[in-house]
């Protein structure tokens, strides 16, 4: 059987399988096979996201507006971080914000962890009246 070794970003991974962020919580079911496991976005501040419905399935898969609900940057550090370090497995973490400063405090901290081997910066999420997408654009 080939193969499916991969190098992304200097990160030497068994396959190129990771998961997109905030599609699963391995918290819950474990990693499912992910080489690396990408994290929910987290912001400096909780979010409760979006009111229901959030998801709507379409003939061609699905819709989502979640609104970046997550535990804010304090809880994600403390309570998340550790239990997700035990998966074994490199940890990608998403972090999102409505300033430069909101993004280099969430960095900061959160690449300070050992288990942290990269970061997604979400600067693309339609999903919020301002923030995520007004960064990006």
């Amino acid at each position: 059987m080939p193969s499916l070794e991969t190098t992304f970003c200097g990160l030497r991974l068994p396959s190129p399988f990771v998961n997109g962020s905030g599609t699963l919580d391995a918290l819950v079911s474990g990693t499912l096979g992910v080489s690396a496991f990408v994290t929910k976005t987290v912001t400096l501040n909780p979010r409760e996201g979006n009111p229901p419905p959030r998801i709507a399935e379409t003939p061609a898969g699905m819709v989502n507006s979640i609104g970046l609900a997550n535990p804010g940057l304090d809880r994600f550090c403390e309570d998340d971080l550790p239990r997700l370090a035990e998966l074994g497995v490199p940890i990608v973490a998403s972090v999102g914000g409505w300033s430069p400063g909101e993004y280099a405090t969430a960095v900061a901290r959160i690449a300070a962890h050992p288990a942290v081997v990269a970061i997604e910066l979400n600067v693309s999420c339609p999903n919020v009246e301002s923030g995520c997408i007004s960064i990006g654009t």
